[in-house]
C-alpha cells in the first residue's frame, strides 16, 4: 500500500484555481463518497475495496466479482458510500457506483511513477480490455414485454442491478484552455455538484500538491463560547458547532467574533462542513456569551 495516498490535497475557492495552466492541469468533477483502493484478481475481478487506512469497506462488497480491468491491477475510486450525497445517489439509483479516478497498477505493471495523465488513460484502457475480452456485459436478468426484470436462471422478479462496467465508470477529465470554467458550469452550477478536483498532469502517484480541491465555500461570523483541548465551541445564529483551535487560535477568549470558512452544510444535522477559523473580527464588538 502506498503510504498516504492519495496524498496531500490543498483546498481552494473558485477563481484563479479555474484558470491553471492547461499544459499542466486538468479538471475532474468531485464525487462525494469514500475513497477506495480496489485490487483486481488474476481474472480482473474486483477482489477487495479497501479504505485509505487499509480496511475492507462493507459497502464495497457488493462490487466484488465484477470484472473491472486486466488481471493484477489496482484501481483507485470514489465509492458512493459513507457520505450523505454518496448514499443518496446510490439509493436513488438502486445500487452503488465506484467512480474510477486513478490507476496504481495495470496488468501487473507498476504505474506509481508514471504521470497522472498516463495513469488516468490506463483506466480507459482497462475498460477497453474488459469490453474486448467479452467479460464486460454480464447481466443477471432478462426483461419481459412489460419491461420488468426477471432472474435469468429462476425467472423470478428481480431488481435490474448490473454486474459489469456500468458499476465502475471513469471520472471524466476536462482538459484544454477554459476547461476549468466550463467544468465548473457543468458540474457545479448546473448539476449542483460539490466542486472540482484539479489534477496536475505530470505528477506521480501521491505527489505533493498533485491534487487541488476547488469548492464554493462560505464564511460565517461566529461567537466563541469556550476554548479547550484544541477545540473551540462556536455559536452562529442559534447554531452551536465546533472548530479546531490549535496553534494561534488556542488563545481565543469567550465572546470574541471569529470568521469561519466552511464548505457548505451537512444535510441531516444542519451543521457546517469542515469549519476552520480564518481570522478574528477585531472590527466587530465582542458578544456576551453564555456556556
Amino acid at each position: 500500500m502506498i503510504a498516504g495516498y492519495p496524498g496531500p490535497r490543498l483546498r481552494r475557492a473558485p477563481g484563479a484555481a479555474l484558470e491553471l495552466s492547461p499544459r499542466r492541469w486538468a479538471y475532474m468533477p468531485k464525487i462525494d463518497g469514500a475513497c477506495v483502493r480496489m485490487r483486481l484478481d488474476d481474472r480482473g475481478r474486483i477482489a477487495s475495496t479497501l479504505s485509505r487506512a487499509g480496511r475492507e469497506l462493507a459497502a464495497g462488497r457488493e462490487l466484488h466479482g465484477i470484472v473491472a480491468g486486466p488481471p493484477d491491477s489496482i484501481l483507485w475510486a470514489e465509492l458512493e458510500a459513507h457520505t450523505e450525497a454518496g448514499n443518496r445517489a446510490a439509493t436513488a439509483r438502486g445500487y452503488r457506483l465506484a467512480w474510477l479516478w486513478d490507476c496504481e497498477r495495470w496488468n501487473g505493471r507498476d504505474l506509481t511513477r508514471e504521470p497522472f495523465e498516463a495513469r488516468h488513460g490506463a483506466l480507459y484502457r482497462a475498460h477497453g480490455w474488459v469490453e474486448g475480452d467479452g467479460a464486460g456485459r454480464v447481466r443477471g436478468w432478462r426483461c419481459d414485454v412489460h419491461g420488468d426484470a426477471h432472474d435469468a436462471t429462476t425467472g423470478r422478479y428481480t431488481r435490474a442491478i448490473p454486474r459489469d462496467l456500468r458499476r465502475v465508470p471513469v471520472v471524466p477529465l476536462h482538459r484544454g484552455p477554459g476547461a476549468g470554467a466550463a467544468a465548473w458550469q457543468e458540474h457545479v452550477v448546473r448539476a449542483g455538484g460539490e466542486g472540482l478536483v484539479a489534477a496536475r498532469l505530470d505528477a506521480p502517484i501521491g505527489g505533493r500538491g498533485a491534487k487541488l480541491k476547488i469548492r464554493d465555500g462560505a464564511d460565517l461570523d461566529a461567537t466563541v463560547i469556550r476554548v479547550g483541548g484544541g477545540v473551540a465551541a462556536l455559536h452562529w445564529r442559534g447554531l452551536p458547532f465546533l472548530a479546531s483551535a490549535r496553534g494561534r487560535w488556542s488563545a481565543l477568549t469567550p465572546g470574541q467574533i471569529v470568521e469561519v470558512a466552511i464548505d457548505g452544510w451537512h444535510e441531516r444535522t444542519t451543521t457546517p462542513k469542515h469549519p476552520r477559523i480564518t481570522r478574528i473580527r477585531t472590527d466587530l464588538a465582542p458578544q456576551e456569551c453564555r456556556s
